[in-house]
């Protein structure tokens, strides 16, 4: 069960992995154009600034489930690998339970932040873009941050006892 279950999370951070990459490509081609237009045309595209601020909030936020599923986040783990079993997956699993806890505060603050982008009708300067969307964007890839958190939380605590899943995590502290 646990291996379907981490197929499962592997799967969509991996979709929103390729969300980023899209949005990464999107900001590279914009910009490119823009600088293409303005050196030889001496004209911009209207709004790029704009889009190119959006499609890099998507590229963050969608980076981050992809990133932690893949253990691209930097974890400080020099001197809790030298400690004994229970106490290494004990500290280690604290420290993701608080990550997920600041990750849901987070997934808070943008909901609240999609109600006051939606009551107040905020939209970009330029194109006059509705911005809740991005944040609505944003949301869903804190959401799938969350649970890829809590799935490694629990993993973690697993460590305490199972040798293939402690293995499996210390194989990235070296």
């Amino acid at each position: 069960m646990f291996k379907k279950i981490e197929k499962f999370i592997y799967k969509i951070s991996a979709y929103v992995g390729a969300v980023s990459y899209v949005a990464t490509i999107a900001m590279i081609i914009l910009n490119l154009i823009d600088i293409v237009m303005t050196k030889f045309f001496a004209a911009n595209v209207q709004g790029a600034y704009e889009l190119t601020e959006r499609l890099l909030m998507i590229l963050v936020f969608a980076s981050l489930a992809y990133g932690e599923m893949n253990e691209a986040h930097i974890h400080t783990t020099l001197f809790i690998a030298k400690l004994p079993r229970l106490v290494k997956f004990l500290i280690y699993g604290i420290m993701g339970v608080l990550a997920t806890g600041a990750a849901i505060f987070w997934a808070y603050g943008l909901r609240i932040q999609i109600s006051e982008s939606i009551r107040k009708n905020t939209i970009t300067d330029v194109l006059k873009i509705p911005l809740y969307p991005f944040y609505i964007i944003a949301l869903i890839c804190v959401i799938i941050f969350i649970v890829t958190l809590a799935w490694h939380t629990i993993q973690t605590f697993k460590a305490i006892k199972d040798d293939d899943c402690a293995n499996e995590i210390t194989s990235s502290w070296a």
